[in-house]
């Protein structure tokens, strides 16, 4: 008995060499060079035999082969002097970091075990996500790291068409009264519309071909070629198409005014001089449609094509989410809170106990030494992100670590600015 209280254990741990040119600190550093790929993946507070989040596969290793076992048992020393200590009404004392952590892993485990039930009951959809991530996310590193433009159909024209067609509108509408072959104002309304479309429509391809005119017309590659080629040529076909009617019309809307100005003996400007002028505002309002597009697109078609894909499975995922399993997971995090709440109200009288002193030192002692543990982790964090690009992303996961609830990319500075904080439970 008087071995447990003198703290055997966790003297055993305390002892631990972890002296920054010691063996265990240099074997842990060594460590990095082979540690140096793509997509690591850290661990997660749901990861079984993991001391703390947010590990690499090696700092993993290297905590489970010279930290954990000692550190296991100082800890169970602790508990087991508390439990020594009576609370009284058959109730004995306890270490409360023990049982706040080991709910939060139960709360994990929770977690995993209903996403995972989930997961086996949509595993097409699971794996269509999955693979939807990885392609998105090979192609963003690709790209520089940067996010897919993915303009909404519904916006897009809902920007485009209004656009144009109202200054069409306000632009054509009377000297498509004017034309010979129109009958009636609802005629004139119809040629005017349609024309507003075809210019929209114009816009929108040469837009889309101009913003992604180094995709499209890659050196060397003359199927991406010809896949841009009919967005020039249909959206060109079409504004000369469409400006052609419009001159049509225009030219006879002219040309009544012309014979009145001669009359009263004016000089007009040419003919092609003043339906040019005209035409110029259409090709104002063809501009700021083609713009709108510029902006709105990416200028790597597959990228947004990508990221649309990406983003319709996550929607349907959450919606099948929310009817299936947030109701289970609510119930999970309110138990939890309500556990940590009790463990808490338990965990005050202990503190004011002289009887609990000899336990509150034993912890103090153990988490001194964690403070060597964490420091030796950050440092080696710190060779390892010396010898990773500035823009590396490692792959993480939420906490229950189960891939249904989607990825989270982890920067190089995120990763160094996570705490190590080592668990109890």
């Amino acid at each position: 008995m008087n071995d447990v209280t003198n703290g055997t254990a966790t003297d055993v741990y305390s002892q631990i060499d972890l002296s920054p040119g010691g063996q265990i600190c240099s074997d842990l550093m060594a460590r990095a060079d082979g540690e140096v790929s793509n997509g690591l993946i850290l661990t997660s507070e749901g990861d079984q035999g993991a001391l703390a989040p947010g590990l690499t596969p090696s700092m993993k290793t290297w905590l489970q082969h010279y930290v954990a076992g000692k550190r296991s048992a100082a800890i169970a020393e602790a508990q087991s002097l508390a439990r020594s200590v009576p609370l009284g009404k058959g109730a004995a004392g306890f270490v409360d970091k023990v049982d706040l952590d080991h709910e939060k892993r139960h709360r994990a485990t929770r977690r995993a075990e209903v996403l995972g039930a989930f997961r086996k009951k949509h595993p097409e959809l699971t794996s269509d996500l999955e693979n939807a991530e990885i392609e998105y996310g090979r192609m963003k590193a690709e790209e520089g790291h940067r996010d897919a433009k993915v303009p909404s159909h519904l916006l897009e024209w809902g920007i485009l068409l209004p656009a144009i067609m109202l200054p069409e509108g306000l632009l054509n509408f009377e000297s498509f009264r004017k034309a010979p072959i129109i009958q009636s104002d609802f005629q004139a309304l119809g040629a005017t519309i349609i024309t507003g479309i075809g210019i929209a429509v114009a816009a929108h391809l040469i837009g889309r071909f101009i913003r992604q005119f180094n995709f499209f017309m890659r050196a060397d590659d003359d199927y991406q070629n010809r896949a841009g080629w009919p967005l020039w040529s249909i959206g060109s076909a079409l504004l000369t198409v469409c400006l052609g009617v419009v001159g049509y019309a225009r030219f006879y809307y002219l040309v009544p005014l012309r014979d009145m100005q001669l009359s009263l003996g004016q000089e007009p400007s040419p003919l092609l001089v003043q339906i040019g002028s005209l035409l110029l505002g259409n090709m104002v309002v063809f501009f700021i449609g083609m713009a709108i597009t510029f902006l709105m697109h990416d200028p790597n078609p597959d990228f947004s094509d990508k990221a649309r894909t990406l983003k319709k499975l996550k929607k349907k995922m959450s919606s099948l989410r929310h009817k299936e399993v947030d109701t289970q997971l609510t119930a999970v995090d309110r138990a939890y809170k309500e556990n940590i709440e009790k463990i808490r109200r338990k965990a005050g009288p202990l503190n004011s106990m002289s009887q609990f002193a000899e336990v509150r030192r034993l912890v103090d002692k153990i988490q001194a030494k964690d403070q060597e543990v964490m420091a030796a982790l950050n440092q080696y964090k710190e060779v390892l992100s010396s010898k990773l690009p500035e823009d590396y992303l490692f792959q993480t996961y939420y906490s229950s670590g189960d891939r249904s609830m989607g990825g989270e990319a982890v920067t190089l500075g995120d990763f160094k600015a996570m705490p190590a904080d080592l668990l109890w439970g």
